[in-house]
């Protein structure tokens, strides 16, 4: 599937001239423009999807749209401040959907927002959690509403700034707490914000990136929120669309693609809080300012995930997985030779491990089948490691070299109890907040002052 880097909305809305603009929402295919940043047939349908927002706009009579900071298949993100408060907000606007009920993504972290809202806990951990402050919808002429999540304004680092131990001790307590109430994230990770407000009045709407008219419609680039690093608070943990209640197997976990734990690759259907757990540990490395990260297992141009590659980039870093996990698996004889060894990738039956993957009609939907449909199905043979594997290790990971040799023995640990095959294997985020790699927060009082003045997410 496509990835794209931004996304721009059409329709009418009220500019930051005062006057109402329209824009042709045709769904007929132009010719693509030269330097085009984004065509409709990239995004089918979009204009019937997506909210039109204007810069300026004010929306609910409160929030006037500053940037937009953010965008994907599920809708968009603005940057706004908040006229009733005069502070600064986030506002998540949904594409278009037809029912509370259903499963968009909007509804899903709104029900997990009101069961957070439902425990009945002094957990330090609920305050590291992004609060929800508001939300309502808008409506639309065929019925159908886009749904809005308000929540505290959220920034973007400065590039080269890393407080890595102030992200994963905050992301540890809200998953200690989400644990204990019984919630695997299975998402994201955390959000910054700043302390003091007062230095986000300079970020003007009037200075965002203009938008580009393509095919008639205003296109913004999402233009990101910057502000000193002296500015930052404790980050807090975010995203909870993806987030579970209760017991699920791995057809069900949704963590970022290079977050993946083993057991949601190998379909074991006994995933547990411990899939939060690698997630964590992945997101360490890729966090670190000159590291993309662990893994990157695309083996196409288009950024098809491939579980082959994956699993194959995880042996070569662990070692071969333990025979009781792949046992599990239902792809353990289509990927696995006497129990644990990857099978070359020359042998690999494609059609059965795909099959297994997306049985029924989700074969269908998958890439690999739409791929084959469309004549491009080989396996790109340069994607694929050679047998045998190479053999990497955590120590010699850049991501480890370029901590301070005081603290990389204890990097290294960290590591080791957040990435292991099995997940019973792995420490629980309780046991993580304890680790000698974040001592220096176990003996402050920061935190506890912080657990006061951090708000909680509203009734909603």
């Amino acid at each position: 599937m496509t990835r794209y880097e931004y996304h721009g909305l059409v329709g009418k809305g009220t500019g930051d001239d005062g006057e109402n603009h329209e824009y042709d929402n045709d769904d007929e295919d132009d010719e693509d423009d030269e330097g085009s940043l984004l065509e409709e047939d990239d995004v089918p349908g979009f204009q019937k999807r997506y909210y039109p927002i204007m810069l300026g706009q004010v929306i609910q009579d409160r929030y006037q749209v500053v940037r937009k900071t953010y965008w994907d298949e599920c809708g968009t993100v603005w940057f706004c401040r908040d006229q009733k408060t005069n502070g600064y907000i986030t506002l998540k606007v949904s594409t278009a959907t037809s029912t509370e009920f259903n499963n968009h993504s909007v509804n899903r972290e709104l029900r997990n927002y009101r069961y957070l809202q439902s425990i009945n806990s002094t957990h330090p951990g609920r305050s590291f959690i992004l609060p929800l402050l508001d939300t309502f919808d808008i409506p639309r002429s065929d019925g159908k509403f886009h749904r809005c999540l308000v929540h505290p304004s959220t920034v973007s680092w400065v590039q080269g700034y890393t407080d890595i131990k102030s992200e994963v001790y905050s992301a540890l307590q809200a998953l200690d707490f989400l644990h204990s109430a019984n919630m695997t994230h299975c998402g994201g990770y955390v959000e910054q914000g700043v302390q003091d407000e007062r230095v986000l009045d300079a970020i003007d709407y009037h200075k965002a990136n203009p938008p580009s008219e393509i095919k008639g419609h205003p296109v913004y680039i999402c233009d990101s929120v910057v502000v000193e690093s002296a500015s930052y608070k404790f980050p807090t943990l975010s995203r909870f669309s993806t987030s579970i209640i209760g017991p699920f197997d791995a057809t069900e976990a949704a963590h970022p693609v290079c977050w993946r734990a083993p057991e949601s690759l190998l379909q074991t259907r006994d995933c547990s809080h411990a899939t939060d757990i690698w997630g964590l540990g992945c997101y360490v490395c890729s966090r670190l300012p000159t590291w993309g990260g662990l893994f990157s297992p695309y083996d196409s141009e288009e950024g098809d995930h491939s579980v082959y590659l994956h699993l194959a980039q995880m042996i070569s870093l662990l070692g071969p997985p333990p025979r009781e996990l792949v046992a599990k698996s239902p792809l353990s004889s289509l990927l696995f030779n006497n129990g644990r060894q990857l099978i070359p990738p020359t042998e690999l039956d494609m059609d059965a491990v795909e099959s297994a993957l997306y049985p029924g009609e989700r074969y269908w939907t998958s890439s690999w089948a739409q791929r084959k449909v469309a004549g491009l199905a080989e396996v790109k043979m340069e994607a694929y490691p050679p047998h045998p594997l190479p053999v990497r290790s955590l120590e010699k990971l850049p991501c480890v070299l370029e901590q301070d040799e005081k603290d990389r023995d204890d990097f290294v640990d960290f590591l080791r109890r957040t990435l292991t095959w099995q997940p019973q294997q792995r420490d629980t985020a309780a046991e993580l907040l304890q680790h000698p790699w974040l001592k220096e927060f176990r003996h402050m009082g920061v935190f506890r002052k912080i657990y006061c003045s951090l708000p909680t997410y509203e009734g909603v």
